[in-house]
Protein backbone atom coordinates (compact mmCIF):
# COMPACT_ATOMS: atom_id res chain seq x y z
CA UNK A 1 0.00 0.00 0.00
CA UNK A 2 2.70 2.52 0.42
CA UNK A 3 3.96 2.14 -2.73
CA UNK A 4 0.84 3.66 -3.94
CA UNK A 5 -0.09 6.63 -6.06
CA UNK A 6 -2.17 9.33 -3.69
CA UNK A 7 -4.21 9.29 -7.01
CA UNK A 8 -4.66 5.39 -6.98
CA UNK A 9 -5.88 5.61 -3.16
CA UNK A 10 -8.49 7.66 -3.79
CA UNK A 11 -10.21 6.00 -6.56
CA UNK A 12 -9.45 2.54 -3.87
CA UNK A 13 -11.27 4.08 -1.79
CA UNK A 14 -14.12 5.67 -4.19
CA UNK A 15 -14.88 2.01 -5.23
CA UNK A 16 -15.23 0.48 -1.66
CA UNK A 17 -17.90 3.05 -0.58
CA UNK A 18 -19.86 2.57 -4.18
CA UNK A 19 -20.26 -1.39 -3.02
CA UNK A 20 -20.89 -1.02 0.72
CA UNK A 21 -23.86 1.37 -0.87
CA UNK A 22 -24.91 -1.04 -3.66
CA UNK A 23 -25.10 -3.88 -0.71
CA UNK A 24 -27.08 -1.20 1.15
CA UNK A 25 -29.90 -0.52 -1.66
CA UNK A 26 -29.74 -4.29 -2.28
CA UNK A 27 -31.00 -5.23 0.98
CA UNK A 28 -33.41 -2.46 1.03
CA UNK A 29 -34.98 -3.49 -1.82
CA UNK A 30 -35.01 -7.66 -0.62
CA UNK A 31 -36.90 -6.10 2.52
CA UNK A 32 -39.32 -4.47 0.84
CA UNK A 33 -40.66 -7.00 -1.50
CA UNK A 34 -40.82 -9.23 1.47
CA UNK A 35 -43.34 -7.07 2.86
CA UNK A 36 -45.00 -6.68 -0.07
CA UNK A 37 -45.03 -10.50 -0.33
CA UNK A 38 -46.50 -10.78 3.39
CA UNK A 39 -49.03 -8.25 2.75
CA UNK A 40 -50.17 -9.62 -0.62
CA UNK A 41 -50.49 -12.94 1.36
CA UNK A 42 -52.41 -11.20 3.88
CA UNK A 43 -54.67 -9.97 1.60
CA UNK A 44 -55.25 -13.39 0.02
CA UNK A 45 -56.04 -15.18 3.32
CA UNK A 46 -58.18 -12.46 4.72
CA UNK A 47 -60.15 -12.83 1.16
CA UNK A 48 -60.22 -16.55 0.80
CA UNK A 49 -60.88 -16.57 4.85
CA UNK A 50 -64.07 -14.40 4.17
CA UNK A 51 -65.12 -16.39 1.27
CA UNK A 52 -65.08 -19.68 3.35
CA UNK A 53 -67.26 -18.07 6.16
CA UNK A 54 -69.62 -16.64 3.76
CA UNK A 55 -70.22 -20.01 2.26
CA UNK A 56 -70.04 -22.06 6.08
CA UNK A 57 -66.90 -23.89 5.01
CA UNK A 58 -65.05 -23.62 7.95
CA UNK A 59 -67.87 -23.86 10.03
CA UNK A 60 -69.00 -27.33 8.47
CA UNK A 61 -64.83 -28.04 9.00
CA UNK A 62 -65.06 -27.20 12.71
CA UNK A 63 -68.00 -28.98 13.36
CA UNK A 64 -66.18 -32.27 11.29
CA UNK A 65 -63.51 -32.34 13.56
CA UNK A 66 -65.71 -32.06 16.54
CA UNK A 67 -68.17 -34.80 15.21
CA UNK A 68 -64.38 -37.07 14.84
CA UNK A 69 -63.33 -36.44 18.24
CA UNK A 70 -66.59 -37.16 19.63
CA UNK A 71 -66.30 -40.66 16.92
CA UNK A 72 -63.37 -41.20 18.67
CA UNK A 73 -64.43 -41.14 22.28
CA UNK A 74 -67.61 -43.11 21.35
CA UNK A 75 -65.50 -45.96 19.95
CA UNK A 76 -62.42 -45.87 22.46
CA UNK A 77 -65.70 -45.97 24.69
CA UNK A 78 -66.97 -49.06 23.67
CA UNK A 79 -69.83 -47.71 22.55
CA UNK A 80 -69.48 -47.73 18.59
CA UNK A 81 -67.83 -50.25 16.92
CA UNK A 82 -64.43 -49.35 14.45
CA UNK A 83 -66.25 -49.44 11.01
CA UNK A 84 -68.10 -46.63 11.68
CA UNK A 85 -68.39 -44.28 9.01
CA UNK A 86 -68.51 -40.56 8.71
CA UNK A 87 -71.98 -40.78 7.56
CA UNK A 88 -73.11 -43.02 10.23
CA UNK A 89 -72.02 -40.79 12.87
CA UNK A 90 -72.92 -36.91 10.92
CA UNK A 91 -76.39 -38.81 10.18
CA UNK A 92 -76.05 -38.34 6.70
CA UNK A 93 -75.92 -34.76 6.74
CA UNK A 94 -73.43 -31.76 8.58
CA UNK A 95 -75.03 -32.28 12.25
CA UNK A 96 -76.41 -28.74 13.35
CA UNK A 97 -75.41 -26.86 17.02
CA UNK A 98 -78.20 -28.64 18.51
CA UNK A 99 -77.51 -31.55 17.44
CA UNK A 100 -74.06 -31.61 18.08
CA UNK A 101 -75.20 -30.42 21.89
CA UNK A 102 -78.05 -32.92 22.41
CA UNK A 103 -74.98 -35.11 21.70
CA UNK A 104 -72.96 -34.13 23.96
CA UNK A 105 -75.01 -33.50 27.08
CA UNK A 106 -73.94 -35.54 30.26
CA UNK A 107 -75.25 -39.00 29.57
CA UNK A 108 -75.91 -38.93 26.25
CA UNK A 109 -72.31 -39.11 25.24
CA UNK A 110 -72.41 -43.17 26.29
CA UNK A 111 -74.86 -45.93 25.68
CA UNK A 112 -75.67 -48.04 28.57
CA UNK A 113 -74.85 -51.72 28.02
CA UNK A 114 -76.75 -54.63 29.62
CA UNK A 115 -76.28 -58.32 29.55
CA UNK A 116 -79.52 -61.18 29.55
CA UNK A 117 -79.71 -64.44 28.97
CA UNK A 118 -82.84 -66.48 27.58
CA UNK A 119 -83.51 -70.30 26.79
CA UNK A 120 -81.58 -69.69 23.31
CA UNK A 121 -78.09 -70.72 24.28
CA UNK A 122 -76.96 -67.11 24.17
CA UNK A 123 -76.09 -64.12 26.17
CA UNK A 124 -77.42 -60.83 24.62
CA UNK A 125 -75.69 -57.93 25.20
CA UNK A 126 -77.77 -55.09 24.62
CA UNK A 127 -76.99 -51.03 24.14
CA UNK A 128 -79.07 -48.75 25.80
CA UNK A 129 -78.67 -45.23 24.08
CA UNK A 130 -82.15 -42.46 24.70
CA UNK A 131 -84.65 -44.10 23.48
CA UNK A 132 -83.10 -47.23 21.44
CA UNK A 133 -82.20 -50.47 22.78
CA UNK A 134 -80.74 -53.13 20.48
CA UNK A 135 -79.06 -56.20 20.56
CA UNK A 136 -75.13 -55.92 19.99
CA UNK A 137 -73.87 -59.27 20.47
CA UNK A 138 -75.16 -62.31 20.99
CA UNK A 139 -73.13 -64.65 22.61
CA UNK A 140 -73.53 -69.00 22.83
CA UNK A 141 -71.53 -70.99 24.63
CA UNK A 142 -73.83 -70.71 28.29
CA UNK A 143 -76.04 -73.65 27.35
CA UNK A 144 -79.69 -73.97 25.90
CA UNK A 145 -81.35 -72.90 29.23
CA UNK A 146 -79.00 -70.24 30.41
CA UNK A 147 -80.90 -68.72 33.16
CA UNK A 148 -78.31 -66.54 35.73
CA UNK A 149 -75.83 -63.90 35.45
CA UNK A 150 -73.00 -63.62 37.90
CA UNK A 151 -70.94 -60.63 37.54
CA UNK A 152 -67.32 -60.15 38.64
CA UNK A 153 -66.58 -56.79 36.97
CA UNK A 154 -63.72 -56.03 39.30
CA UNK A 155 -62.14 -58.95 37.35
CA UNK A 156 -63.65 -58.23 33.65
CA UNK A 157 -65.27 -61.89 34.12
CA UNK A 158 -69.57 -63.08 33.97
CA UNK A 159 -70.22 -66.36 35.28
CA UNK A 160 -73.47 -67.72 33.54
CA UNK A 161 -75.72 -70.39 34.46
CA UNK A 162 -77.47 -73.16 32.91
CA UNK A 163 -80.21 -75.12 34.58
CA UNK A 164 -80.24 -77.81 31.62
CA UNK A 165 -83.66 -78.67 31.77
CA UNK A 166 -83.30 -81.70 29.25
CA UNK A 167 -80.07 -82.91 30.15
CA UNK A 168 -79.28 -84.04 33.63
CA UNK A 169 -76.78 -81.81 34.35
CA UNK A 170 -76.52 -78.04 34.52
CA UNK A 171 -73.53 -75.89 33.71
CA UNK A 172 -71.51 -73.34 35.05
CA UNK A 173 -69.12 -71.06 32.17
CA UNK A 174 -66.72 -68.20 32.84
CA UNK A 175 -66.66 -65.26 30.42
CA UNK A 176 -63.99 -62.65 29.59
CA UNK A 177 -65.57 -59.64 29.14
CA UNK A 178 -64.47 -57.48 25.92
CA UNK A 179 -65.04 -53.65 24.57
CA UNK A 180 -68.07 -52.76 23.60
CA UNK A 181 -69.84 -55.90 25.74
CA UNK A 182 -68.10 -58.38 23.85
CA UNK A 183 -67.43 -61.77 25.69
CA UNK A 184 -65.22 -64.89 25.35
CA UNK A 185 -65.97 -67.57 26.70
CA UNK A 186 -62.91 -68.86 28.91
CA UNK A 187 -64.34 -72.23 30.95
CA UNK A 188 -67.41 -74.67 31.14
CA UNK A 189 -68.09 -77.21 33.37
CA UNK A 190 -70.97 -79.32 34.58
CA UNK A 191 -73.03 -79.09 37.16
CA UNK A 192 -75.50 -80.84 39.47
CA UNK A 193 -79.30 -80.34 37.47
CA UNK A 194 -80.86 -77.22 37.73
CA UNK A 195 -78.75 -74.25 38.55
CA UNK A 196 -80.45 -71.48 38.77
CA UNK A 197 -78.84 -68.61 41.42
CA UNK A 198 -75.28 -67.92 42.01
CA UNK A 199 -73.34 -65.07 44.23
CA UNK A 200 -69.32 -64.78 44.50
CA UNK A 201 -67.84 -64.67 48.36
CA UNK A 202 -65.25 -65.33 50.10
CA UNK A 203 -62.77 -62.96 51.32
CA UNK A 204 -60.74 -62.71 47.97
CA UNK A 205 -64.23 -62.81 46.17
CA UNK A 206 -62.70 -66.68 45.08
CA UNK A 207 -65.87 -68.41 46.00
CA UNK A 208 -69.30 -68.89 43.52
CA UNK A 209 -71.94 -70.37 45.66
CA UNK A 210 -74.85 -71.83 43.61
CA UNK A 211 -78.92 -72.68 44.22
CA UNK A 212 -79.55 -76.01 42.40
CA UNK A 213 -83.49 -75.89 42.15
CA UNK A 214 -83.90 -79.76 40.58
CA UNK A 215 -80.84 -80.98 42.09
CA UNK A 216 -82.02 -79.63 45.68
CA UNK A 217 -78.47 -78.51 46.39
CA UNK A 218 -76.59 -75.53 47.51
CA UNK A 219 -72.69 -76.70 46.17
CA UNK A 220 -69.68 -73.73 45.38
CA UNK A 221 -66.99 -73.91 43.12
CA UNK A 222 -63.44 -72.25 43.41
CA UNK A 223 -63.62 -69.46 41.07
CA UNK A 224 -59.71 -68.23 42.36
CA UNK A 225 -58.76 -68.75 38.41
CA UNK A 226 -61.85 -68.34 35.92
CA UNK A 227 -60.34 -70.81 33.44
CA UNK A 228 -60.11 -73.51 35.64
CA UNK A 229 -63.60 -73.59 37.79
CA UNK A 230 -63.25 -76.42 39.99
CA UNK A 231 -65.97 -78.04 42.39
CA UNK A 232 -65.50 -77.38 45.92
CA UNK A 233 -68.57 -78.88 48.06
CA UNK A 234 -72.07 -79.63 47.65
CA UNK A 235 -74.80 -79.80 49.93
CA UNK A 236 -77.82 -82.05 48.77
CA UNK A 237 -80.91 -82.23 50.56
CA UNK A 238 -84.23 -84.71 51.03
CA UNK A 239 -87.64 -84.61 52.42
CA UNK A 240 -88.96 -86.85 54.21
CA UNK A 241 -92.59 -85.96 53.25
CA UNK A 242 -93.96 -83.22 50.36
CA UNK A 243 -94.94 -79.72 51.95
CA UNK A 244 -98.59 -77.65 51.79
CA UNK A 245 -97.92 -77.87 47.70
CA UNK A 246 -97.15 -81.17 46.43
CA UNK A 247 -97.49 -79.98 43.43
CA UNK A 248 -94.46 -77.82 43.77
CA UNK A 249 -93.05 -78.60 47.21
CA UNK A 250 -92.12 -82.58 46.68
CA UNK A 251 -88.27 -82.15 47.02
CA UNK A 252 -85.53 -79.35 48.40
CA UNK A 253 -85.92 -76.46 45.58
CA UNK A 254 -82.74 -73.97 46.47
CA UNK A 255 -84.39 -71.06 44.53
CA UNK A 256 -81.00 -68.67 45.32
CA UNK A 257 -77.48 -67.84 47.08
CA UNK A 258 -77.42 -64.75 48.56
CA UNK A 259 -74.06 -63.26 50.58
CA UNK A 260 -75.03 -61.18 53.78
CA UNK A 261 -73.90 -57.58 54.75
CA UNK A 262 -70.82 -58.79 55.99
CA UNK A 263 -69.95 -61.25 53.79
CA UNK A 264 -69.72 -64.42 56.41
CA UNK A 265 -72.61 -65.82 55.95
CA UNK A 266 -74.88 -67.33 52.80
CA UNK A 267 -78.50 -67.77 52.67
CA UNK A 268 -80.45 -69.61 50.26
CA UNK A 269 -84.20 -69.55 49.90
CA UNK A 270 -85.24 -73.37 49.72
CA UNK A 271 -89.21 -73.25 47.67
CA UNK A 272 -89.51 -76.97 48.27
CA UNK A 273 -88.62 -77.22 52.42
CA UNK A 274 -90.09 -73.53 53.40
CA UNK A 275 -86.84 -72.83 54.82
CA UNK A 276 -83.93 -70.08 53.94
CA UNK A 277 -81.08 -72.77 54.61
CA UNK A 278 -78.20 -70.24 56.00
CA UNK A 279 -74.35 -70.81 56.01
CA UNK A 280 -71.21 -69.81 57.72
CA UNK A 281 -68.25 -68.64 55.19
CA UNK A 282 -65.15 -70.54 56.44
CA UNK A 283 -62.39 -67.84 56.84
CA UNK A 284 -59.94 -70.03 54.98
CA UNK A 285 -60.40 -70.46 51.51
CA UNK A 286 -64.02 -70.80 50.18
CA UNK A 287 -66.33 -73.89 51.66
CA UNK A 288 -69.13 -73.09 54.15
CA UNK A 289 -70.49 -75.03 56.97
CA UNK A 290 -74.22 -75.51 57.85
CA UNK A 291 -76.42 -73.26 60.22
CA UNK A 292 -79.64 -74.13 61.51
CA UNK A 293 -82.05 -72.10 58.55
CA UNK A 294 -84.83 -69.80 59.45
CA UNK A 295 -88.10 -71.61 58.88
CA UNK A 296 -90.59 -70.09 56.71
CA UNK A 297 -95.07 -70.13 56.52
CA UNK A 298 -95.48 -73.59 55.33
CA UNK A 299 -96.74 -73.62 52.16
CA UNK A 300 -95.24 -70.23 51.32
CA UNK A 301 -92.45 -71.47 49.27
CA UNK A 302 -89.61 -69.06 50.27
CA UNK A 303 -87.97 -67.81 46.25
CA UNK A 304 -85.60 -64.69 46.94
CA UNK A 305 -84.25 -62.33 49.81
CA UNK A 306 -82.33 -59.36 49.88
CA UNK A 307 -80.49 -57.53 53.18
CA UNK A 308 -81.02 -53.83 53.89
CA UNK A 309 -78.39 -51.89 56.55
CA UNK A 310 -80.28 -48.87 57.50
CA UNK A 311 -77.42 -45.91 58.46
CA UNK A 312 -77.99 -46.61 62.09
CA UNK A 313 -76.39 -50.26 61.70
CA UNK A 314 -79.61 -52.00 62.27
CA UNK A 315 -80.13 -55.08 59.52
CA UNK A 316 -83.16 -56.41 57.79
CA UNK A 317 -83.57 -59.34 55.64
CA UNK A 318 -86.98 -59.24 53.12
CA UNK A 319 -88.40 -62.73 51.97
CA UNK A 320 -90.51 -63.21 49.47
CA UNK A 321 -92.71 -66.29 49.04
CA UNK A 322 -93.87 -67.28 45.51
CA UNK A 323 -96.39 -69.61 46.58
CA UNK A 324 -97.56 -67.81 48.84
CA UNK A 325 -97.58 -64.30 47.60
CA UNK A 326 -96.05 -62.00 50.26
CA UNK A 327 -93.33 -60.27 51.83
CA UNK A 328 -91.95 -61.04 54.89
CA UNK A 329 -89.29 -58.58 56.53
CA UNK A 330 -86.55 -59.95 59.44
CA UNK A 331 -84.88 -57.78 61.76
CA UNK A 332 -81.19 -59.78 61.91
CA UNK A 333 -79.55 -59.81 64.76
CA UNK A 334 -75.45 -61.68 64.86
CA UNK A 335 -74.66 -63.55 68.04
CA UNK A 336 -71.20 -64.06 69.25
CA UNK A 337 -71.46 -67.56 68.92
CA UNK A 338 -71.50 -67.49 65.06
CA UNK A 339 -74.90 -67.31 64.81
CA UNK A 340 -77.83 -65.46 63.79
CA UNK A 341 -81.77 -64.83 64.69
CA UNK A 342 -84.22 -63.39 62.46
CA UNK A 343 -86.89 -61.20 63.63
CA UNK A 344 -90.54 -61.11 61.85
CA UNK A 345 -91.25 -57.32 61.98
CA UNK A 346 -93.45 -57.51 58.44
CA UNK A 347 -95.38 -59.64 56.79
CA UNK A 348 -97.92 -58.52 53.48
CA UNK A 349 -99.26 -59.49 50.64
CA UNK A 350 -96.93 -58.53 47.29
CA UNK A 351 -99.89 -56.12 46.69
CA UNK A 352 -99.42 -54.77 49.89
CA UNK A 353 -100.93 -54.95 53.95
CA UNK A 354 -104.39 -54.52 52.56
CA UNK A 355 -103.58 -56.09 48.80
CA UNK A 356 -104.80 -59.29 47.35
CA UNK A 357 -103.31 -61.08 44.56
CA UNK A 358 -106.08 -61.42 41.12
CA UNK A 359 -105.41 -65.53 40.45
CA UNK A 360 -104.77 -68.84 41.83
CA UNK A 361 -102.09 -68.00 38.69
CA UNK A 362 -100.03 -65.70 40.57
CA UNK A 363 -96.73 -66.32 42.01
CA UNK A 364 -94.29 -64.01 43.04
CA UNK A 365 -90.79 -63.02 41.07
CA UNK A 366 -87.72 -60.71 42.09
CA UNK A 367 -87.26 -58.47 44.76
CA UNK A 368 -84.43 -55.99 45.28
CA UNK A 369 -84.32 -52.76 47.22
CA UNK A 370 -82.70 -49.68 45.95
CA UNK A 371 -79.48 -48.58 45.44
CA UNK A 372 -80.29 -45.76 48.18
CA UNK A 373 -81.89 -48.49 50.44
CA UNK A 374 -84.97 -46.83 50.59
CA UNK A 375 -87.45 -48.95 48.67
CA UNK A 376 -88.33 -51.91 48.18
CA UNK A 377 -89.47 -53.70 44.30
CA UNK A 378 -91.15 -56.82 43.85
CA UNK A 379 -92.04 -58.34 41.14
CA UNK A 380 -95.63 -60.41 40.65
CA UNK A 381 -96.18 -63.10 37.79
CA UNK A 382 -99.36 -64.48 35.55
CA UNK A 383 -101.92 -61.98 37.30
CA UNK A 384 -102.39 -60.25 33.64
CA UNK A 385 -104.74 -57.85 34.85
CA UNK A 386 -102.80 -54.41 33.44
CA UNK A 387 -102.57 -53.13 29.88
CA UNK A 388 -100.29 -51.09 28.25
CA UNK A 389 -100.06 -49.46 24.93
CA UNK A 390 -97.76 -51.75 22.36
CA UNK A 391 -94.28 -51.07 22.27
CA UNK A 392 -94.33 -51.40 17.86
CA UNK A 393 -96.13 -47.99 17.40
CA UNK A 394 -97.53 -49.73 14.13
CA UNK A 395 -99.70 -52.04 16.08
CA UNK A 396 -102.84 -50.74 18.00
CA UNK A 397 -103.05 -54.10 20.26
CA UNK A 398 -102.65 -53.54 24.09
CA UNK A 399 -100.29 -55.55 25.33
CA UNK A 400 -101.47 -57.48 29.01
CA UNK A 401 -98.64 -56.47 31.60
CA UNK A 402 -97.61 -58.12 35.06
CA UNK A 403 -96.61 -55.35 37.92
CA UNK A 404 -93.98 -54.13 40.03
CA UNK A 405 -94.86 -53.09 43.14
CA UNK A 406 -93.02 -50.72 44.92
CA UNK A 407 -92.59 -50.29 48.97
CA UNK A 408 -91.18 -47.63 50.73
CA UNK A 409 -88.76 -48.83 53.77
CA UNK A 410 -89.38 -47.48 57.07
CA UNK A 411 -85.97 -47.66 58.62
CA UNK A 412 -86.74 -47.45 62.41
CA UNK A 413 -89.23 -50.46 62.39
CA UNK A 414 -88.48 -52.25 58.73
CA UNK A 415 -92.44 -52.24 57.86
CA UNK A 416 -93.04 -51.64 54.00
CA UNK A 417 -95.45 -48.46 53.00
CA UNK A 418 -97.29 -49.69 48.86
CA UNK A 419 -96.56 -46.82 46.85
CA UNK A 420 -97.03 -47.86 43.89
CA UNK A 421 -98.08 -50.83 40.96
CA UNK A 422 -96.28 -50.00 37.65
CA UNK A 423 -96.88 -52.29 34.66
CA UNK A 424 -93.67 -54.66 34.31
CA UNK A 425 -93.92 -54.64 30.22
CA UNK A 426 -95.38 -57.90 29.85
CA UNK A 427 -95.67 -61.11 31.36
CA UNK A 428 -93.80 -62.73 33.87
CA UNK A 429 -91.15 -60.40 34.81
CA UNK A 430 -88.64 -63.57 36.46
CA UNK A 431 -86.19 -61.04 37.36
CA UNK A 432 -85.47 -57.62 37.29
CA UNK A 433 -81.97 -55.50 38.05
CA UNK A 434 -81.97 -52.24 39.32
CA UNK A 435 -78.92 -49.26 37.68
CA UNK A 436 -76.69 -48.35 39.82
CA UNK A 437 -77.57 -44.82 40.39
CA UNK A 438 -81.27 -46.11 40.51
CA UNK A 439 -82.95 -44.25 37.19
CA UNK A 440 -83.44 -47.49 35.30
CA UNK A 441 -84.91 -50.53 36.01
CA UNK A 442 -83.99 -53.49 33.31
CA UNK A 443 -87.17 -56.13 33.27
CA UNK A 444 -87.04 -59.74 31.18
CA UNK A 445 -90.28 -60.93 30.69
CA UNK A 446 -90.18 -64.36 29.80
CA UNK A 447 -93.59 -64.65 28.65
CA UNK A 448 -93.21 -62.22 25.88
CA UNK A 449 -89.01 -62.67 25.13
CA UNK A 450 -88.95 -59.25 25.60
CA UNK A 451 -86.54 -57.01 27.74
CA UNK A 452 -87.76 -53.48 28.92
CA UNK A 453 -86.02 -50.50 30.52
CA UNK A 454 -87.97 -48.27 33.00
CA UNK A 455 -87.44 -45.20 33.91
CA UNK A 456 -87.55 -44.65 37.89
CA UNK A 457 -87.11 -41.19 39.94
CA UNK A 458 -84.95 -41.62 42.34
CA UNK A 459 -86.27 -39.46 44.80
CA UNK A 460 -89.56 -40.61 45.24
CA UNK A 461 -88.72 -44.25 44.13
CA UNK A 462 -91.36 -44.38 41.39
CA UNK A 463 -91.25 -46.04 38.11
CA UNK A 464 -92.31 -43.07 35.54
CA UNK A 465 -92.12 -44.44 31.93
CA UNK A 466 -91.17 -47.03 28.91
CA UNK A 467 -87.34 -45.85 27.81
CA UNK A 468 -86.91 -48.82 25.95
CA UNK A 469 -87.90 -52.52 24.58
CA UNK A 470 -86.12 -54.99 22.78
CA UNK A 471 -87.16 -58.14 21.30
CA UNK A 472 -84.44 -60.52 21.97
CA UNK A 473 -86.69 -64.15 21.82
CA UNK A 474 -86.29 -67.12 23.79
CA UNK A 475 -87.53 -66.48 27.21
CA UNK A 476 -85.10 -64.40 28.93
CA UNK A 477 -84.79 -65.17 32.27
CA UNK A 478 -82.20 -62.79 33.57
CA UNK A 479 -81.17 -58.96 32.43
CA UNK A 480 -78.14 -56.50 34.33
CA UNK A 481 -76.75 -53.60 33.96
CA UNK A 482 -72.72 -53.58 32.97
CA UNK A 483 -70.32 -51.93 34.81
CA UNK A 484 -70.60 -48.29 35.25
Amino acid sequence: MSGLQPSALRGLRSTESGLVVFVVIVIVIVIVIVLVLVLVLVLVLALVSSLLLSTGLVTDLFRRCRVWVLLIRLIRSGILPESVSEPDIMFKESLSSAGMAALMLPGQTAATLLYATTYLDTITTLSLKGSSLEAVVSTPGCGANSSWLTPDYANNVIYCLDEGLTTPTGTLSSFAIGSRGTLSQLDIVDTLSGPVSGVIYGEAGTGLALAHYSGSSVAAFDISNPRTLAPVQANTYTLDAPGPNPGRQEAPHPHQVILDPTGQYLLSPDLGSDVVRLYSVDEAGVSFTELEPLVAVPGSGPRHGAFLVTDDGTTYFYLVGELSNTVTGFEVTYNDDNTLDFTEVYVSSTHGLNGTVPNNQTTAGEIAISPDNKFLLVSSRGEGVLKIPNFDPASSTEIVSDPIITFEIDHASGALTKVQEFPAGGNIPRQFSISPDGSLVAVGLQNDGRIVVIGRDVETGLLTNFVASANVGGQPTSVIFAAE
